[in-house]
């Protein structure tokens, strides 16, 4: 029985893109002498001893030649499954099936079948081959032709690019510099070693003390209004104290300057007064609860000595008093003299 059509591949091999994506063309003319209505279905042609194996068609030979292949690949059920008619102003396939597709053809007639080739990109690589298995639906047992084989070559899957090694390289190296960074602003300053200055040690001026008698100076004034002695003014130029003294009177008699070494407390003056007799003062500095005081004793001529407490008036100077060296101080209770408390 002579082939109801004739079908020719415009290519015997088809070159895929490197999106692993062509497209093969037929030719298809209807030969059975009468109108009909042509079903195409996308067949795998298997891969034997580097062979393509070209589908046997009843009633004449098969279209085509062999064709050559270097690595024949596995056909699996999902190889179908790349392939796919692509349909231009044609009604659709009576099946949701990409892979097969109707078309009706006058007497004579030629149409172009387009086939899409998609490969997935984890398929692996290696030769393939299909053809398309044309028939007439009233009668596919009887009339139908197969075209010629078309082989296309699935470049080997682009190995898997590794975990870059210098990513954690980077990271670890960011982390030790944070955590740097951190120390250094968490932590103080290192302190800086002195650059050691060569000082001269000061030169200490020895210690200087009150000049003895010091305490004795100022205006002393006789608190007791006891008649005697009134007023005493007092200087001192280093250890040399002197003594002015004034007495009860209107005026005051005045008993002149007299002068001496200051040696110990008491201090002792003696004023040579001539027909007025000679008096020896004992002038003893303590402190009571109202202030500095001045015990002041005098004996005229030897005889018994009268005792008078003065109160300074014009003290210029730290506060300091002498202990009272007063071996009877008892008797002078219930005067001046109450809540006298010495100096140490």
């Amino acid at each position: 029985m002579p082939n109801p059509f004739a079908v020719s591949a415009l290519t015997s091999t088809v070159k895929l893109d490197s999106n692993r994506q062509g497209e093969a063309s037929f030719s298809v003319t209807n030969n059975s002498g009468h109108q009909v209505r042509a079903g195409a279905r996308l067949e795998l042609a298997p891969v034997a001893g580097g062979q393509v194996s070209p589908p046997v068609t009843p009633g004449g030979p098969a279209g085509g030649g062999p064709a050559t292949a270097t690595v024949p690949a596995p056909a699996t059920a999902e190889t179908i499954k790349w392939l796919s008619f692509v349909e231009e102003g044609q009604p659709p396939a009576p099946s949701a099936n990409p892979q097969y597709t109707e078309r009706d053809f006058n007497i004579g007639g030629t149409q172009q079948f387009r086939v899409r080739i998609v490969v997935p990109q984890n398929a692996p690589g290696g030769l393939q081959n299909f053809y398309v298995h044309f028939t007439d639906v009233q009668l596919p047992d009887e009339e139908f032709t197969d075209s010629p084989i078309v082989s296309f070559e699935v470049p080997a899957p682009a190995p898997k690019k590794g975990f870059p090694w210098w990513i954690p390289v980077a990271a670890a190296v960011a982390l030790v510099l944070v955590i740097v960074a951190v120390i250094l602003l968490v932590l103080p300053p290192p302190t800086p070693t002195p650059t050691p200055v060569a000082t001269t040690a000061p030169t200490t001026p020895p210690a200087t003390t009150a000049a003895a008698g010091s305490n004795l100076v100022g205006t002393w004034l006789n608190v007791e209004n006891i008649n005697g002695l009134s007023r005493l003014d007092i200087t001192a130029q280093g250890s040399f104290v002197k003594v002015h003294a004034l007495a009860t009177g209107a005026p005051p008699l005045d008993w002149g300057t007299n002068g001496a070494d200051f040696t110990t407390s008491p201090f002792n003056i003696t004023f040579d007064l001539g027909s007025g007799g000679k008096h020896s003062l004992k002038l003893t500095e303590f402190e009571n609860a109202d202030g500095k005081r001045m015990l002041v004793e005098d004996s005229l001529n030897g005889a018994a000595a009268k005792s008078f407490v003065f109160r300074n008036q014009t003290c210029t100077r730290p506060i300091c008093f002498v202990k009272p060296n007063l071996p009877d101080l008892g008797k002078f209770i219930g005067r001046d003299l109450v809540g006298v408390t010495p100096t140490k």
